[in-house]
């Protein structure tokens, strides 16, 4: 937001390290693996990747909206790296659908119609898994899942409420 810093000049350098803070498979210690402390301090340690997730999609979506007229491919580019995240389909690449989901939000009702309609048929796919017993709520890394799960299906009805309002 500072005028006087020229980030046009180090564009480049910025958006591989905020797109990976938005859509890496794990952000510092993994809240899907099983810790030896279960308090709600480590818990509270491994929600900071969903705050990290929102907040550098709200700094990709500005960065793109500030400099996409100039450079005519970086939303198109920044777009498809945030599809790409979407296309794993294990537990363990959550974070990376939850960033996926918030980053795509963050460009408005068209990006959620041509990107995020088409899954919401995962929701389906997603409360299957919550009610299996395969996501038992027993062990430290099922709950995780569990949570991981809610926050994506979460991400994913915000970004309908989006598209609802603006139709």
């Amino acid at each position: 937001r500072n005028p006087h810093v020229h980030l046009e000049l180090h564009l480049h350098q910025l958006l591989g390290p905020v797109l990976t803070c938005v859509v890496a498979k794990q952000i510092g210690p993994s809240s899907l693996e099983s810790d030896k402390q279960d308090t709600p301090s480590s818990q509270e340690k491994n929600d900071n990747h969903w705050i990290l997730r929102d907040e550098a999609s709200d700094v990709l979506a500005r960065i793109c909206f500030i400099y996409g007229e100039k450079y005519k491919n970086l939303q198109g580019s920044v777009l498809k790296t945030l599809c790409k995240a979407l296309e794993h389909t294990s537990y363990d690449y959550l974070g990376s659908w939850y960033g996926g989901i918030v980053g795509i939000t963050k460009f408005g009702v068209k990006a959620v119609d041509a990107f995020l309609l088409p899954l919401m048929g995962y929701t389906m796919v997603w409360e299957e898994a919550l009610d299996q017993d395969k996501v038992d709520s027993l062990s430290r890394r099922n709950r995780n899942i569990r949570y991981a799960l809610h926050r994506c299906q979460d991400a994913l009805l915000y970004a309908m409420a989006i598209y609802m309002e603006k139709m």
